[in-house]
């Protein structure tokens, strides 16, 4: 049974199937999920934190969906395509995921406004997360890369000191794993920072006219294979945005095939050289 957070958030989701978003209700929305008005003002704020919560459960459901994609038990190329033709596909069905992916927002969509500066906190945690702000198409990119190359690379260092259970290796000793995780934890947060700084300089950019930047000769495979994951997603988000006559699937298999770490090739030398 959802929760109240959950039913609202699903009542004022359906509301927008047959109106816009500045026509929905709030009285309506708390009436449809069988709750109080004031429930509602207490879980939100205001409309306009519904619109923030929307949004980014939004977002957390296209994120969740994608990781699942990238644990299937096939090829690493055959996942990349799966996650481009399933974002394409739930873009097409989903007009808010569309509105997030191409930062495209008309009058129908919950346009998420920012929180006022004097406005209180949110009263709960996930409410304050949300009004934190909507992600970005460029930030999406990013989540969506990290996950990739987090679940195709085998010699990321998080990858390595775990056993299926979950956890490090019990033949190390525990200073070992401490060391290593420690280590793995510092670099991580270092890619991070310099991922949310370059998320912050293509802000304002529409999501088809950036490219991922290519690696040099001299960085490491690894670096290559986030190449190919980010191009994998930006071209999926290209083909939400303008539509090509050749499957999206296709694209992306012939330029993210090529024997890279963590990335087996699933078409010809010719098309993973494209």
């Amino acid at each position: 049974m959802p929760t109240a957070r959950e039913a609202l958030l699903n009542a004022a989701l359906s509301a927008l199937t047959d109106q816009s978003w500045s026509a929905v209700r709030m009285v309506d929305v708390a009436s449809a999920a069988g709750v109080s008005r004031q429930t509602l003002y207490n879980e939100f704020g205001s409309k306009d934190g519904l619109a923030r919560a929307l949004v980014r459960r939004e977002a957390d459901l296209y994120l969740h969906g994608v990781e699942r994609l990238l644990t299937e038990p096939a090829d690493p190329v055959d996942r990349l395509v799966s996650v481009a033709e399933w974002t394409v596909a739930e873009a097409r069905s989903r007009p808010l995921l569309r509105a997030l992916l191409t930062d495209c927002w008309t009058d129908r969509h919950p346009a998420p406004r920012p929180v006022r500066p004097a406005a209180p906190p949110g009263g709960a945690p996930a409410q304050r997360r949300a009004d934190a702000g909507a992600p970005a198409p460029a930030d999406l990119v990013a989540a969506v890369r990290n996950r990739a190359v987090a679940a195709l690379d085998p010699a990321r260092p998080d990858r390595r000191s775990r056993t299926e259970a979950g956890g490090p290796p019990r033949t190390e000793p525990l200073r070992v794993q401490a060391g290593r995780v420690q280590r793995a934890r510092v670099e991580q947060a270092r890619a991070d920072q310099a991922r949310a700084e370059q998320a912050r300089a293509e802000r304002g950019r529409t999501p088809q006219h950036r490219r991922p930047e290519r690696a040099r000769p001299d960085q490491p495979e690894s670096a290559e294979l986030a190449f190919r994951c980010e191009l994998a997603v930006r071209l999926a988000l290209a083909h939400v945005v303008a539509p090509d006559g050749e499957p999206v699937g296709h694209l992306v298999r012939a330029a993210v095939a090529g024997p890279v770490t963590g990335v087996s090739a699933g078409t010809s030398p010719r098309a993973g050289g494209r």
